[in-house]
């Protein structure tokens, strides 16, 4: 019934002591869509609500990776053994984010406007779907992107009715506070995969970092923009735009890179005709060691 609070990480670290005992860094910056989804599933038991969510969204990350990799879904599976255990382990919403990623890529493979739909419905997470309007844009699919906007707009009015209109100032304040929590340094580097904390962790100022990732994400882009006008197959493509929003924030974490599972299963075939097997050998290793990394140290930790 206060769901403005949410966004003040004071309150919500009152309220996780009050309701668990405990108190974790875990301040709320997702938009108001993404507090009306969980506020759903916050009226269920814990347990329920964990494994209607996480099961879910699960299955639907399954299925779009086996339409996308179809007989290569084993070693896409094993290239992001890592990121999906991880992502079971803490409850997260990289399964769902890279659901709705992979549905608009199968729609915009096919030339179907209603992957707009889905590109909309990444309002829950709006950086994450950077790479994928931008390749909305290149291509010039008008109608997707009025559907986009569509859902964009449905969904934030439903968070609107339902939150009251003082869920946006509090939402933006959420925002100005995690600017100022990561520039200090309360986020775990070692979890998050961004150039920012990259070069944060090795000690860079805070402005020095900020700056690094915007290049970052400017030769990103730049790279997607590249890939396109060189006229490259659809697929490849398709993986370079996933890839590409995984450089937009400067606060992106390990379970976002089932996004880079969708960029895997929409390139091994490519992969296994170009590589030798220690070649391969390699590339799995790099894979399991990004998506590994903050899962092994967090458990290391916590022991």
């Amino acid at each position: 019934g206060r769901a403005q609070a949410a966004y003040r990480a004071v309150e919500t670290f009152a309220a996780q002591q009050e309701i668990t005992g405990t108190q974790g860094f875990m301040p709320w910056t997702y938009p108001p869509p993404a507090l009306l989804l969980t506020q759903g599933l916050a009226s269920l038991p814990i347990g329920v609500a964990y494994a209607l969510f996480i099961l879910l969204s699960f299955c639907a990350y399954l299925m779009v990776l086996r339409r996308i990799a179809g007989e290569y879904l084993p070693g896409v599976l094993i290239a992001t053994i890592p990121t999906v255990v991880l992502t079971l382990r803490t409850g997260q919403n990289g399964f769902l984010i890279a659901a709705l990623a992979g549905a608009f890529l199968l729609g915009w493979l096919r030339q179907r406007p209603a992957a707009g739909l889905a590109l909309g419905l990444m309002v829950i997470k709006p950086h994450l779907a950077a790479g994928l309007a931008l390749l909305s844009l290149l291509s010039r699919r008008w109608t997707t992107m009025l559907l986009a906007a569509m859902a964009v707009i449905m969904a934030l009015g439903a968070a609107t009715v339902a939150l009251g209109i003082g869920i946006w100032p509090a939402f933006m304040g959420g925002v100005r506070e995690a600017g100022i929590f990561l520039s200090e340094g309360y986020y775990p580097p070692f979890r998050m995969v961004s150039v920012y904390a990259f070069f944060r962790s090795r000690g860079a100022s805070p402005n020095t970092a900020f700056a690094l990732h915007g290049v970052g994400t400017l030769l990103a882009l730049a790279t997607l923009i590249a890939v396109w006008h060189r006229q490259c197959a659809g697929r490849i493509i398709a993986a370079t735009a996933c890839m590409a929003s995984l450089f937009v924030s400067p606060y992106a974490y390990d379970y976002d890179l089932t996004l880079m599972g969708l960029a895997i299963a929409l390139v091994l075939r490519d992969i296994l005709e170009r590589t030798t097997f220690r070649e391969l050998a390699g590339l799995f290793l790099l894979a399991w060691f990004v998506a590994g990394y903050g899962l092994f140290l967090g458990a290391f930790l916590e022991l």
